[in-house]
């Protein structure tokens, strides 16, 4: 997804680490059931995990600011969920038919997910 875009990719304690000039873009991928609570314990630990990675490798350790953060699911979670991202500033990103997708709330639609529009 990014690499094909000339993001250097890097491999840590996060799932993925993406940098293109300034701006470091940190995803956590959590595997997801149907069930709410399954999602919300998920959530809360991708959420947890991203903040951390983000204080301490990304910004403490790498000297990044512009940081962005994205939680990937394996599918859709409840909107609740997304809306909770949202306030953290975390963008929520799944997986949906081979298709990576994100909640564009100004069209108020799933949209692609494209990397660079986050540089």
């Amino acid at each position: 997804m990014c690499e094909e875009r000339e993001f250097e990719l890097y491999e840590g304690k996060f799932d993925c680490l993406s940098t293109l000039g300034e701006t470091a873009l940190v995803f956590e991928i959590k595997t997801i059931l149907n069930s709410m609570s399954d999602q919300e314990k998920q959530t809360i630990k991708g959420v947890g995990q991203l903040k951390y990675y983000k204080f301490s490798i990304v910004n403490r350790q790498m000297e990044y600011e512009d940081i962005k953060e994205f939680l990937v699911y394996s599918q859709k979670p409840q909107d609740s969920l997304i809306e909770f991202c949202s306030a953290e500033n975390i963008k929520v990103v799944w997986l949906q038919e081979g298709v990576f997708k994100i909640y564009d709330s100004v069209s108020n639609e799933d949209v692609g997910f494209e990397p660079l529009s986050f540089v």
